[in-house]
């Protein structure tokens, strides 16, 4: 099941500093030419807010514009997670429509 998750992903990015890796990325549903969605955006905690994610991710909407012609970047974080909420905001992302999710446990 994972490998086939794993192969409906695109431009699968890892970032490093210092030969240690701090982050990973993906892109999936891609319409090449329209939009696509951030996948996976994976900070290591020793590397929070020391910009990272912030270099991950436009590193993620450069590749999204110039390898894949996105022209919107799409992103679902969940309204418990306020700090990637705002963090995410002030990158530019804007919300854009509410998704209810049941707690099965």
């Amino acid at each position: 099941m994972m490998a086939e998750v794993a192969n409906q992903r695109y431009n699968a990015t890892v970032i490093t500093f210092n030969n240690e890796v701090v982050g990973y990325s993906n892109l999936y549903d891609v319409v090449d030419g329209a939009h696509c969605w951030l996948g996976n955006v994976i900070i290591s905690p020793r590397h929070r807010g020391k910009c990272a994610g912030a270099y991950l991710i436009k590193t993620m909407m450069n590749k999204a514009r110039e390898e894949r012609g996105v022209k919107q970047l799409k992103l679902m974080c969940h309204n418990i997670n306020t700090k990637a909420l705002l963090f995410y905001n002030r990158l530019g992302f804007k919300p854009f429509g509410l998704q209810e999710m049941v707690d099965k446990h």
